[in-house]
């Protein structure tokens, strides 16, 4: 009896009991905070774009959590990218400046209206032709008169006076 008092210090069977339970409900606790957290990260990752066992580096005692948090805040997500590609076209000129939604598939078209069945009458009969027109007298338009064509010859010189003997011109 007296090993056993040397291996327990002296306490109790009920003392040993208790302090095993205690690391046991500890060592729960901190295992489903770790699984929380890996959970955790990993639908992060996913969202980001990254691979999502990326979470499973919160595992790492002390710096785990601090290394996943400076790689969501400080690196550009690879599905931010992937917006930012698929955003381009905004940047072209007469497109103006913003965000760029892309444009969303088409909307399914609507069934055809049933066409109605043809109802059967019986058929009117057909008005007789109207008599023709008479044609009109073709319009007789008068020639125009010519114009007296104007002369642009020169006027004729007054004649000259009769030379008197002597005097030669």
């Amino acid at each position: 009896m007296g090993n056993y008092t040397y291996l327990t210090g002296g306490l109790s069977s009920a003392d040993l009991a208790n302090a095993l339970g205690a690391i046991l409900c500890s060592v729960l606790f901190v295992l489903l905070i770790a699984a929380f957290l890996v959970v955790l990260f990993y639908r992060i990752f996913c969202r980001a774009g990254y691979n999502g066992w990326l979470g499973l580096l919160t595992l790492i005692p002390g710096f785990g959590t601090l290394i996943c948090l400076c790689i969501l805040a400080f690196d550009t997500w690879p599905a931010k990218k992937k917006l930012e590609e698929q955003a381009v076209r905004c940047m072209l000129p007469g497109y103006g400046a913003g965000t760029f939604v892309p444009d969303q598939p088409p909307a399914p078209e609507p069934a055809p209206a049933p066409v109605p069945a043809p109802v059967y009458a019986p058929a009117a009969p057909e008005p007789a032709p109207a008599p023709p027109a008479p044609e009109p007298a073709p319009m007789v338009t008068p020639e125009p008169a010519p114009a007296p064509e104007l002369e642009s010859a020169p006027a004729p010189a007054p004649p000259a006076p009769p030379a008197e003997e002597g005097q030669t011109l």
